[in-house]
């Protein structure tokens, strides 16, 4: 579905991923994507997103777009809320082009998906902490259990986490001290279990 706002963002190399990922809104951001990099194989594209997430399969498609039929490099913008499967989208952008805006909100959940589809989702909790812990440098069991206790991140945790790699309005050599005292606590839990 295209208009003049739309065609200003392409013109621009934006590609937005804005309310529930569905399947509608999933073609329209690979076919953005895809007609982008057909245009000009290097040159970088920019997903803005912010979304609380949504299908399993079709969040697995946009994942799958960016690392396997695109050749030029995807930047990441994040919104006000990056949530569910959205968070092993943002983690998929090329490094160092991942930003999110101080008050954004990473909110890690288990993937459910719409029961009617017929997917078996049992599995996809594990796939989507592969798809994080690869590119934020962390533990798939790590991510897991994020997801497995529902953990929310501010952006400064979400940099000290390895996320996003920068924050806008803020210096790029500037990195928060830590992590979060409830992360810190998951994580003292998750060292007692290995």
């Amino acid at each position: 579905m295209r208009n003049s706002s739309t065609d200003e963002l392409l013109a621009k190399r934006i590609v937005r991923i804005e309310g529930p990922i569905t399947d509608e809104m999933t073609n329209n951001c690979m076919a953005q994507m895809l007609y982008l990099a057909h245009r000009d194989s290097t040159a970088p594209i920019t997903l803005e997103i912010d979304t609380p997430g949504g299908s399993v399969t079709d969040s697995l498609g946009i994942i799958r777009t960016i690392d396997y039929r695109l050749l030029c490099p995807v930047h990441i913008s994040c919104g006000e809320t990056i949530g569910g499967t959205a968070v092993a989208i943002v983690a998929r952008g090329a490094r160092g082009f991942r930003v999110a805006s101080p008050t954004t909100t990473f909110m890690f959940s288990r993937v459910q998906e719409d029961p009617r589809r017929g997917v078996d989702i049992s599995r996809f909790n594990h796939v989507f902490a592969k798809l994080i812990a690869e590119r934020a440098g962390r533990l798939e069991e790590e991510i897991f259990e994020l997801i497995r206790t529902e953990l929310h991140l501010t952006a400064s945790a979400a940099l000290a986490f390895g996320l996003i790699d920068r924050i806008s309005g803020r210096p790029e050599d500037t990195r928060p001290a830590g992590l979060s005292a409830k992360l810190e606590t998951v994580w003292g839990r998750f060292r007692r279990l290995r």
